[in-house]
């Protein structure tokens, strides 16, 4: 799945990377999305900034529920499924997520 990033500069391959963390800026008024690609590469990509630290863990599940959603649509099994999977808030289009703007 493809994640393009909130000012739409940017398009990451999950395929590509090793995780994805939340952060805060240093006066904790402004939390970031950040795809990571490996510990030996320093160039890490924001995929996007939001107010409060709730907000930023909504979207990090959204991402998770879509990546899930396209894999079961692929025929790929998921073991664990609920009833949230598929969820993704509209995001996604031709498996590319969209990350929101708030």
């Amino acid at each position: 799945m493809l994640i393009r990033t909130q000012n739409k500069m940017c398009v990451c391959n999950l395929e590509n990377m090793e995780g994805i963390s939340i952060g805060k800026r240093w006066d904790d008024k402004v939390f970031f999305l950040t795809m990571r690609f490996s510990s030996e590469r320093v160039d890490n990509c924001e995929l996007g900034e939001y107010k409060t630290e709730k907000r930023a863990i909504e979207v990090l599940d959204e991402i998770c529920n879509a990546y899930l959603y396209l894999n079961i649509e692929k025929g790929n099994e998921y073991v664990g499924m609920n009833s949230n999977v598929g969820y993704f808030g509209g995001y996604v289009k031709n498996g590319i997520y969209q990350m929101p703007e708030v």
